[in-house]
């Protein structure tokens, strides 16, 4: 099992060709990055035990639970970890309770090509790699 400090990401998110798409951009933006998956709220808190990830995706409609109560459970247990939130969900109520629950970020997906890679890069700390104009 890696350490704490390989684990950087984890992507949690029920759609499996979303998970997938996700994983995709960040091993592009971040090659090498060791990237965890959970589909549910029960796999995140294993992982999110197990591997204290850095950042967190996070879905908000998770077949098991909902990801902004997942994001106040991890904000309390591990306060160094960072979590944006990535959804379909749009609307100021949304990303009010995500601030709310602690939510580092808020993300829909529709924007994900233009702006998960910036929020991503500013919870990592950044890298030098921050250009968002690479294709």
């Amino acid at each position: 099992m890696p350490s704490s400090k390989e684990t950087e990401i984890l992507i949690v998110e029920d759609d499996a060709l979303v998970r997938y798409l996700l994983g995709t951009l960040v091993a592009q933006w971040r090659p090498g990055i060791v990237i965890s998956h959970a589909a549910s709220v029960a796999e995140a808190r294993v992982v999110i035990t197990e591997r204290r990830p850095r950042v967190v995706l996070m879905d908000i409609g998770l077949p098991d639970g909902d990801g902004i109560a997942l994001t106040r459970e991890v904000c309390d247990a591990a306060p160094g970890t960072k979590v944006i939130m990535v959804t379909f969900h749009k609307g100021e109520q949304y990303e009010w309770m995500a601030r709310e629950a602690g939510a580092f970020a808020y993300v829909c997906k529709e924007e994900v090509d233009s702006a998960l890679r910036p929020q991503l890069e500013r919870a990592l700390g950044g890298s030098g790699k921050e250009r968002v104009d690479e294709a």
